[in-house]
């Protein structure tokens, strides 16, 4: 009598199941012990005083960072689990492949007259000599065209001086009002010859009182009496003319017996006054 063949019976898909929960287990467990340290390194780093104390204005940059490095760290943790190939960036194209996007070709010359041959040269251009760029005016540095427009841009005079000033202490009375409460107060004084007076400005001697133009100057200076009675403990003058001189090497302090002083007036005044 012939033996019969003992055929194993095929594993049922609990089993298959199982094997595959087993597998990707021990892969996950191996992907802890090799991406963990990682993870919880980056982690302590973003929980750290040093990051905290970064001021607003540079936090952005390093979120931009750790979103970068948080989405490439976790395409790596899936492809170890999968078993799957890492994954490429995108921003280095691979070696030896074709590029998606392929350059498009230059424009075709354009056609030539009909009337003209075309002609091509083989000799290469000359470089032009120092006084075909001398004369080129592209080639002049910046400064001599700006001193070419400085010499012919037209002179516009100068805006006349149409203010009064009045010269007050200070601890006057009138310093303590606004510009505003000041020349209503004037208008009041001016009675007719109001409108010539527009506006008050503060000055570090006083206030200005300004026109708009020359002839209502002169007749607000008509008013310098009525005004000077109204003010009180005040000068009303026009604008000085100050011829300025400027010198050099003067220190702006000396030393003396008496210790370290600043250069005053007083002193600029004895010494010119010994000089001339």
């Amino acid at each position: 009598m012939q033996s019969l063949r003992h055929t194993p019976a095929k594993p049922p898909l609990t089993f298959a199941l199982a094997n595959v929960v087993e597998r990707a287990t021990k892969r996950a467990i191996d992907g802890q012990r090799i991406f963990s340290p990682i993870a919880t390194l980056w982690d302590e780093y973003l929980e750290s005083e040093a990051v905290r104390a970064l001021p607003q204005g540079l936090r952005p940059p390093l979120l931009r960072l750790c979103k970068d490095i948080s989405t490439l760290a976790t395409r790596h943790f899936d492809a170890y689990i999968k078993g799957s190939s890492l994954p490429r960036l995108t921003d280095t194209p691979p070696a030896n492949t074709t590029p998606d996007v392929i350059p498009p070709p230059p424009p075709p010359p354009p056609p030539a007259a009909a009337s003209a041959p075309a002609l091509t040269s083989t000799t290469p251009p000359q470089p032009r000599t120092y006084a075909q760029a001398a004369t080129d005016p592209s080639s002049q540095p910046l400064s001599s065209r700006m001193r070419y427009l400085e010499r012919t841009r037209p002179v516009h005079s100068p805006r006349p001086e149409t203010r009064l000033f009045v010269r007050v202490g200070t601890l006057h009375r009138m310093r303590q009002y606004g510009s505003y409460a000041i020349l209503q107060s004037l208008k009041g004084v001016l009675g007719t010859d109001a409108p010539v007076l527009k506006e008050i400005q503060a000055t570090k001697t006083g206030f200005a009182l300004c026109t708009d133009s020359l002839t209502d100057l002169e007749t607000l200076e008509k008013q310098s009496d009525r005004l000077a009675s109204a003010i009180q403990d005040c000068k009303i003058e026009r604008q000085t003319k100050w011829t300025t001189y400027r010198i050099d090497n003067i220190p702006r302090t000396i030393q003396t017996l008496e210790g370290l002083r600043a250069v005053d007036s007083t002193i600029l005044f004895q010494e010119i006054k010994e000089a001339i």
